[in-house]
């Protein structure tokens, strides 16, 4: 190991250069877990942003489904007035929401794709999708704070970045 000011020879475990007295680089980095017991907590945090997609999935399915055979039965699709009061907008909201639920889904799916496979973007795309989660009441909440726990810890993250690099 060489010093970054100088150019010095340091041993492997100084943490100053007694050339030119600047810290290694080594010297502020995170200690690493085990990679073991990291990736331990990644995949199941993987596993779980799988799961919780399917269950977004069926849930938001069978919402629209329900929300769809209802409106059909109890709209009067001949009534006029304003946009807002008019007969299509519960359609165009039931569309917006259907594209919140795609795009839950695919977060969520996207997250435990790259955490399973240690993906150098699967971790920000987690955070990411995790933030966004925060929203979404109690099973997105929770993922939310678990995935932040989890992937924001200094020795996580290290370890994880290592796994990413191969």
């Amino acid at each position: 190991m060489f010093c970054n000011g100088c150019g010095q020879v340091m041993a492997v475990g100084q943490s100053v250069c007694g050339r030119c007295g600047r810290a290694s680089q080594a010297a502020g980095l995170a200690p690493i877990m085990p990679l073991a017991l990291v990736e331990g907590r990644v995949n199941l945090l993987a596993y779980g942003w799988l799961t919780y997609a399917a269950l977004e999935a069926m849930m938001g399915g069978a919402a629209f489904i329900f929300a769809r055979a209802f409106m059909d039965m109890h709209m009067n699709h001949g009534w006029g007035g304003p946009f807002w009061m008019g007969p299509h907008l519960p359609y165009f909201l039931m569309k917006v929401a259907w594209v919140a639920v795609l795009v839950r889904v695919t977060l969520a799916a996207l997250s435990g794709y790259g955490l399973l496979k240690k993906t150098a973007w699967g971790r920000w795309v987690a955070i990411v999708t995790a933030v966004l989660s925060l929203l979404h009441p109690v099973l997105g909440f929770i993922m939310a704070i678990w995935t932040l726990v989890v992937l924001l810890n200094r020795m996580n993250a290290a370890g994880y970045d290592a796994m990413a690099e191969g």
